[in-house]
């Protein structure tokens, strides 16, 4: 009977071959074409995204605005009449220049008392995912906002490790929709809205190193599939 089963199981898996072969040469290597996310080739996937979902939501960016590490987003999608800020964990990120309004230094997950409620807008992209304490994170975030504010960001999925930021504060996390889902709800409570982006396509360019320009085009990347979310966007609001 075992033999039976097994002769079976076998002729179900050759048939599933045959009518999906792989090209196995497509895969015989193992080193990316970039480790750097596709920086050096292009437009990183993610950052495809990430504007993507800015772009979306792009309203939600106004008043007293708030950047992690540089005012790139306030300045590409809010209003000329956003202030904008910045907050980083020490002076040394800082140099450099960013032309924000003010820079604040300081951790999010243990803030200044006399940072409660300053801000309209935290735009925060792509940084949750490196902060080890990000219940603290969040809370923190929260905590910045003024009644009404907006929480707006995105955090990573399927990617690979970012050794740029492992070897400096540290790579801690991937997130799926509902992860990200729950842990904002714990401290925004109902109302938070999570985006969903990301392929198959998207998942493996990513992980390869493509740039958005390797791929022959980019309307590849805009079928969601569910079960291989690149990257979630956000939005939360503080309420209370």
């Amino acid at each position: 009977m075992d033999r039976v089963k097994a002769a079976a199981k076998s002729l179900v898996w050759s048939l599933a071959r045959r009518a999906k072969p792989v090209a196995f040469a497509d895969l015989n290597h193992v080193e990316p074409v970039s480790r750097g996310l596709g920086w050096e080739r292009g437009m990183p996937i993610d950052r495809y995204y990430i504007q993507s979902f800015l772009a979306e939501h792009a309203n939600k960016i106004v008043g007293d605005a708030l950047e992690v590490g540089e005012i790139k987003y306030l300045k590409q999608f809010g209003s000329l009449a956003t202030r904008r800020s910045i907050i980083v964990p020490t002076l040394d990120a800082a140099r450099g220049g960013s032309r924000a309004d003010e820079i604040i230094v300081s951790d999010l997950t243990c803030l200044s008392p006399e940072l409660e409620g300053r801000f309209d807008t935290f735009v925060c992209t792509h940084t949750l995912n490196f902060i080890s304490d990000v219940d603290g994170a969040v809370r923190g975030a929260r905590s910045l906002l003024k009644l009404g504010g907006a929480f707006l960001g995105t955090v990573a999925g399927i990617t690979q490790i970012s050794r740029y930021d492992a070897e400096r504060w540290g790579d801690y996390w991937r997130f799926a929709p509902q992860g990200i889902a729950s842990l904002l709800g714990r401290h925004f409570g109902d109302g938070v809205e999570v985006v969903e982006y990301g392929n198959l396509t998207a998942a493996l360019a990513l992980l390869q190193g493509f740039a958005v320009e390797d791929l022959p085009s980019a309307n590849l990347l805009a079928p969601v599939d569910p079960d291989y979310p690149v990257v979630m966007g956000f939005l939360a609001h503080r309420l209370t």
